[in-house]
């Protein structure tokens, strides 16, 4: 299965570590906790769990898992596998049907983990893919089907049974027709209900009560009562109610299965995107060789209307290819020589030879996969809540039907009375619809934010980001386009070599910053000879520090040049104020300590971004742009967007101290911005909205990285997370009414067991079908286009 981020990578990141010196970011476990995924999903209990050996390292995966019909059934699967000796974690998610496990390979492996779950009753399904779903609900449509067409005929003859209370039927008679209907009710109750009562069964071994110990106890009283009744020729049979439960929860779990699965559709769809096969270049020739054996350094061959198998650089062709499924941008990319290009994208036209750099769990769509399994089974205090309220509250239902019974018993009632409203209190009462209220809508959303090219890291993020009051953005790259283009190179010449083109272009060469990509590939087209620098380094918010030939060369801003003591002539300042007061980025390159030239460069502005400013504000959100370019040149592209509170010339952490400033003020920020330079800024915002791209996913600090980043995806975030949080309060609302009403009514014996598992049905399919919602998109809701 594929792996997670590796934390101690981003740790050791040279930014990180630049910013933990400078201050920016504490070194201290309990903040860095933020710019990681949770590795356990959710806390486990300390006393209950073993710690990992020191020493030894664990292991991750991530199962499907088919038959969930509850929320109390992942509670089961999670307190079977954390007994199981070497497990160190388990997090199961009801509404992804996923279980996250973390365990020693030295004491446990895959296959054992695997038959913890199968042991209770439930599948593991290999492969993911839509064929696979419609399999699994045409097995159960089968089950289904033998009980609608049985129960229909025991409620047929047992409508002539009733009769026999108006008018006299011989014991005879009653054995009869009794007989057939407890035939037929055997096949209902055992044969379709099976899965019911299997699962029923193995939660009572590990001490669990899950909504099928309700039914089936309820089932099989109102059966064994019935058969009872069939030998002493009463006509006191309930043969009928026990196959209606049944049928009943099998029609109902088959519909919710639909629509939960039509809820989570944009989750399920990535991992159909995951590659098959490639055909990889060898010695003896072209190969079909299955992904798993796919290694970085091989070569492979994509051909048109192909799927890309892997993240590569391309070695030879040119194509066009659509990148759609993976960021949602549906323009067509020219991929050519010294491209990159990302697995499981499409090639339209073309074809490709490509050098393997990411293959599987390292590629960006299991890098993708990765982030969002670890977002689905995360846990918010709210779900931890109803997680414990519903692991007490099966116990608590069996106890108020049994004291129910003996009162009614005690107070004169017939036995057929009192084991009637047992029944009726037994199934009435499952709080499947609490359980499946807040985890659902979030996975549904997380589905849709991917479809639209928003990939949620934190799933709680989607209900925050509704509550922000100030949103922060930054210039470069998020406000404005990031493709630098250079207007003019001021050069003094005075110097034999490069020129302060080539020198910048030889100092940047390993930065990916846009200034840096911009530099170096107008250096490339005016054909300007450049090597590369030894010993450079990157110092946030200011530059590029090197040495080139033995003397010390920086490329970067004013401030950069003050902070190691350069003057700069009144001339070269002028210019640079000019240029900045025109929204000009201005780069000043020294050599041995003296500036020998200027490179000024000019950066659109999305074209989408006033109107998005303009919606913000609308909202009633408080709108501040903040930048490490010069005050002029940031004070020109507030103006275009028409923001009032700007900030220019910050560096990463003055950007913390300002977000810190708002959230000191009252403000709930989120932080647009770039996922490496502004990591500092996104981990302490309430929310972080990253920009990026596929390849660069795992790299963010953030609670979203929007792909293919533009205004428009920005707004659909934040409408997103509106509609999620409207939803998950809906359906806490309708869960809780249910609760506190259906216990009651059934208590005061105004309902049968038959209306009863009905409204249990109708609450949980309410949730389901009000969570789908999230999932539904309008044509003209589509933001592919932007």
């Amino acid at each position: 299965m594929l792996g997670t981020p590796d934390p101690e990578a981003m740790r050791g990141h040279a930014l990180f570590r630049q910013m933990q010196v400078q201050g920016i970011i504490p070194s201290d476990e309990s903040d860095l906790a933020r710019l990681e995924p949770d590795p356990a999903g959710v806390p486990e209990d300390p006393a209950g769990m073993p710690e990992v050996p020191a020493g030894e390292q664990s292991e991750e995966r991530v199962l499907k898992v088919t038959g969930m019909w509850c929320p109390s059934c992942s509670w089961v699967i999670e307190r079977s596998l954390r007994k199981k000796e070497g497990v160190v974690g388990a997090s199961a998610s009801f509404s992804s049907d996923r279980v996250k496990v973390t365990y020693l390979p030295r004491l446990v492996g895959p296959a054992e983990i695997a038959g913890v779950i199968r042991d209770l009753g439930y599948g593991i399904q290999e492969t993911d893919t839509e064929e696979e779903q419609e399999r699994a609900l045409r097995t159960e449509l089968i089950r289904l089907g033998v009980g609608i067409f049985l129960t229909v005929n025991v409620m047929m003859i047992s409508f002539g049974i009733y009769q026999g209370f108006l008018t006299e039927l011989s014991a005879a008679a009653v054995r009869m027709m009794g007989v057939p209907i407890f035939l037929m009710s055997t096949v209902v109750v055992f044969y379709c209900g099976f899965p019911v009562l299997e699962r029923a069964f193995h939660a009572a071994r590990v001490g669990g009560f899950v909504m099928e110990t309700l039914i089936s106890l309820g089932a099989l009283s109102a059966y064994g009562l019935s058969v009872y009744q069939l030998f002493r020729g009463s006509l006191h049979m309930y043969f009928d109610t026990a196959s209606m439960l049944i049928t009943l929860i099998l029609l109902g779990k088959y519909l919710e299965a639909r629509i939960r699965y039509r809820a989570i559709l944009g989750v399920e769809e990535i991992y159909e995107l995951l590659p098959g096969k490639a055909r990889v270049e060898t010695e003896a020739g072209e190969q079909y060789a299955s992904i798993e054996a796919v290694a970085s350094g091989d070569v492979v061959r994509t051909l048109e209307q192909e799927q890309i198998p892997v993240d590569g650089v391309i070695l030879s062709g040119e194509g066009r290819v659509d990148e759609s499924k993976l960021t949602g941008e549906s323009r067509l990319r020219t991929r050519r020589t010294g491209d990159t290009v990302l697995g499981a994208s499409q090639l339209v036209s073309g074809e490709l030879r490509i050098r393997v750099t990411g293959v599987g769990s390292g590629s960006a769509i299991g890098r993708m996969i990765t982030l969002m399994e670890e977002a689905m089974v995360q846990k918010n205090p709210a779900e931890r809540l109803t997680d414990r309220i519903m692991a007490v509250f099966g116990p608590v239902v069996i106890l108020v039907a049994l004291a129910t019974g003996a009162v009614l018993t005690a107070s004169g009632s017939p036995l057929e009375v009192a084991l009637v409203r047992m029944i009726t209190v037994l199934v009435i009462a499952c709080p499947c619809a609490l359980g499946i209220a807040i985890p659902l809508a979030r996975v549904a959303a997380i589905g849709r934010a991917r479809r639209e090219g928003v990939l949620v890291v934190n799933g709680d993020a989607l209900e925050m980001a509704c509550r922000l009051t100030a949103v922060v953005i930054d210039k470069t790259g998020t406000a404005t386009r990031g493709d630098y283009q250079i207007i003019v190179v001021e050069d003094v010449g005075k110097y034999s070599g490069p020129d302060a083109l080539g020198l910048a272009a030889a100092v940047e060469a390993g930065s990916d910053h846009p200034v840096a990509r911009a530099i170096r590939r107008h250096a490339a087209s005016v054909g300007t000879e450049v090597k590369g620098a030894v010993q450079a380094e990157e110092l946030a918010g200011l530059g590029m520090k090197g040495i080139y030939a033995g003397e010390e060369v920086l490329v970067g801003n004013e401030a950069l040049l003050a902070s190691e003591g350069i003057n700069l002539t009144m001339s070269w300042k002028e210019a640079a104020t000019k240029g900045a007061d025109r929204g000009e980025t201005v780069v000043f390159v020294s050599r041995a300590r003296e500036v020998c030239g200027m490179i000024r460069l000019g950066d659109a502005l999305r074209v989408d971004m006033p109107q998005a400013v303009a919606d913000l504000k609308a909202s009633g959100l408080e709108v501040h742009l903040i930048s490490g370019d010069t005050e002029g040149a940031t004070g020109y592209v507030a103006g275009l967007l028409g923001v009032d509170r700007f900030k220019g010339g910050v560096l990463p952490a003055d950007k913390v101290e300002w977000i810190r400033r708002l959230q000191g003020e009252g403000h709930r920020v989120g932080m647009v911005g770039d996922g490496a330079n502004d990591a500092a800024a996104l981990a302490v915002a309430d929310v972080g909205f990253a920009t990026g791209d596929a390849l660069t996913v795992t790299k963010n600090a953030s609670d979203l990285t929007i792909l293919s980043f533009s205004g428009r995806r920005l707004l659909a975030a934040l409408d997103l997370s509106r509609l999620t949080s409207r939803t998950v309060i809906t359906n806490l609302f309708l869960a809780l009414v249910y609760n506190l009403v259906a216990l009651p009514v059934a208590l005061a014996g105004l309902v049968n067991p038959v209306i009863a598992v009905t409204a249990m049905l109708l609450s949980s399919l309410t949730v389901v079908g009000n969570s789908a919602r999230i999932s539904r998109k309008a044509p003209d809701e589509t933001i592919h286009q932007s």
